[in-house]
């Protein structure tokens, strides 16, 4: 009973205390303001400005005295209530926070937001053009942004001269993108700029300033006689160059993680039957672990392989196949090795693992014009292939010499240009493709066509240099299209076009 009494008085004792100190605590309404005018994300080019300046509303109604405070990363970048940055020289991604704090109570309220910074060329449709026979880069480089309503909006930028004190060569011919082999390479890739004369050029992917020229990159760092690239071909294990007098050169990259490892051999590759490669069809390759080439001495498909793994395994990949393990050919399928027609387009499209489609247009020696649609497989080193559909192109009379084509290769349109004329269709259809004219496109005859990452949208330019970007959206088409974009400049004499990409992922997986 006593120790019951101890602990009954110190309750009572304890009951006081609690009570006899109520007043002692100030409990107050928390007074968070709420910040208008202040984005989820910013999304800006390397060198951009960077001006936010927030709204703030107290919901008490009144306007504490505060202290403001803007971080970015790891550092404190202002301690104003507007953020003003002349040139924003951080690229990537990073977080930030806007924090105001009451003076008074030292209570600090965080409003994060994220800052996306893309290096100056990072993504965007890219020119190769011929000025007074020099050659020379432009871009429409597009950037997605977030409106003050949350609404995000495509901003295009034109750049008609990309660093115009570079000397990027003479007599252009090609320019493509391609990363370093691995699955672990990351960052933005190079971009080869092929030259018809003089020396060719590797270009880094942040400036497009050139890294080493395709000369160097040869043994001895001079070109094999009578060279004269035209197309490229660049695989996990493997790179490939292709000289205007049909010589196909090629070197094995000896570090799949790196560029510029290895030198191409100086003697031409030889191959089955007296190959004579027109030109290579790529293929997202760290996905399908292969490249076509198309031989147009003997009119047929020739697939090299290759592997993703970085380990190299002769035995696996480093093959030059020819297509001739096809089970059974539908009727009227022309034989992959052996086509008896011309190819005059053949694109990649559909990757998965192992395994690319490709459509094709073909002509025949009577003048009739075909489209046709295989697969190819590389499994380990085993090549197959598999016949889809093949039929008379539909819209022959429109096919001219110089007629543009352009299949989706993670999308399910195909392209082709008469003129100033563009059509549309849709693969899926096989044999009943039908064509739809793009009448809302009011430009000139159409000289260089590539769709964007997403294969919604498809840039063009036309023989006076304009740059239009159309969509592609089956809605739009049905009430002949939309033109999404119009350059107020000229981009001259544009020889070729790529929608560089920037990022692997973004170019293997569409994000």
């Amino acid at each position: 009973m006593r120790v019951l009494g101890i602990f009954v008085l110190l309750a009572v004792f304890v009951f006081m205390g609690c009570h006899d100190d109520e007043g002692n605590y100030s409990y107050r309404e928390l007074n968070e303001p709420t910040v208008d005018s202040l984005a989820w994300s910013y999304a800006l080019v390397y060198g951009d400005p960077l001006e936010i300046k927030p709204v703030l509303t107290f919901p008490l109604g009144e306007n504490p005295n505060v202290n403001y405070e803007w971080v970015i990363g790891d550092s404190i970048y202002a301690r104003t209530k507007d953020l003003k940055i002349e040139k924003f020289e951080r690229i990537g991604y990073t977080s930030a926070f806007f924090i105001v704090e009451e003076q008074e109570t030292g209570i600090r309220y965080m409003n994060q937001f994220t800052i996306d910074v893309t290096a100056p060329y990072q993504e965007g449709w890219l020119m190769l053009a011929e000025e007074n026979g020099k050659s020379k880069l432009m871009m429409v480089r597009v950037l997605e942004q977030e409106k003050n309503d949350g609404t995000m909006e495509t901003v295009y930028t034109e750049i008609v001269d990309v660093n115009p004190e570079v000397d990027y060569g003479s007599s252009p011919k090609r320019i493509m993108e391609h990363w370093a082999g691995a699955f672990s390479a990351s960052g933005l890739g190079e971009i080869v700029v092929l030259n018809a004369e003089g020396d060719s050029y590797e270009l880094e992917g942040e400036g497009l300033l050139p890294v080493v020229s395709t000369s160097q990159e040869f043994s001895g760092e001079v070109f094999p006689a009578g060279f004269s690239p035209i197309d490229a071909l660049y695989l996990t294990h493997f790179s490939f160059l292709l000289s205007s007098d049909n010589k196909l050169y090629f070197r094995q990259n000896k570090d799949v993680n790196a560029y510029h490892t290895g030198y191409y051999s100086s003697l031409p590759m030889e191959g089955p039957q007296g190959m004579e490669i027109g030109f290579f069809i790529p293929s997202v390759y760290c996905n399908t672990y292969q490249g076509l080439f198309y031989d147009k001495q003997n009119r047929r498909y020739l697939l090299w392989t290759d592997s993703y793994y970085e380990d190299l395994d002769p035995n696996e990949v480093g093959k030059l196949c020819r297509l001739n393990q096809v089970d059974k050919y539908p009727e009227g399928f022309s034989n992959l090795d052996n086509l008896g027609m011309d190819a005059v387009y053949v694109g990649a499209c559909d990757p998965s693992y192992y395994t690319s489609y490709y459509f094709a247009i073909l002509k025949s020696d009577e003048g009739k014009y075909y489209m046709q649609q295989f697969s190819a497989t590389n499994s380990w080193g085993r090549v197959s292939a598999k016949p889809d559909f093949q039929a008379e192109f539909p819209e022959t009379a429109k096919l001219q010499s110089d007629s543009r084509f352009a299949v989706m290769y993670n999308g399910d349109k195909f392209v082709f240009t008469s003129g100033n004329e563009l059509y549309v269709a849709t693969r899926s259809n096989k044999e009943n493709m039908k064509f739809i004219q793009y009448t809302n496109y009011k430009g000139g005859k159409i000289v260089q066509l590539k769709e964007n990452t997403s294969a919604k949208h498809l840039g063009v330019v036309d023989e006076n240099g304009k740059f239009y970007v159309l969509d592609l959206a089956s809605t739009e088409l049905a009430n002949g299209g939309k033109v999404l974009y119009e350059s107020t400049n000229s981009f001259g004499k544009v020889v070729d076009m790529i929608y560089k990409y920037g990022s692997r992922s973004l170019w293997q997986n569409g994000w």
